[in-house]
């Protein structure tokens, strides 16, 4: 995700990713370093994350 902030304008960013829905796996335990921006420390996205075994979510 912060590659692809870099590579972007942050309002493109912020159109496309201001909500991300995920599940609870390992590559999303972190959500403060995916939520907010590394420099400033502002938040960019938010993050949600489904119940398990509830795929209609």
């Amino acid at each position: 995700m912060n590659a692809l902030y870099k590579k972007m304008h942050w309002e493109i960013y912020a159109k496309l990713f201001s909500l991300l829905l995920t599940d609870n796996g390992s590559e999303f335990s972190n959500p403060l370093a995916i939520e907010t921006e590394e420099v400033t420390g502002t938040t960019r996205s938010k993050m949600i994350y489904c119940d398990p075994s509830s795929p209609y979510k």
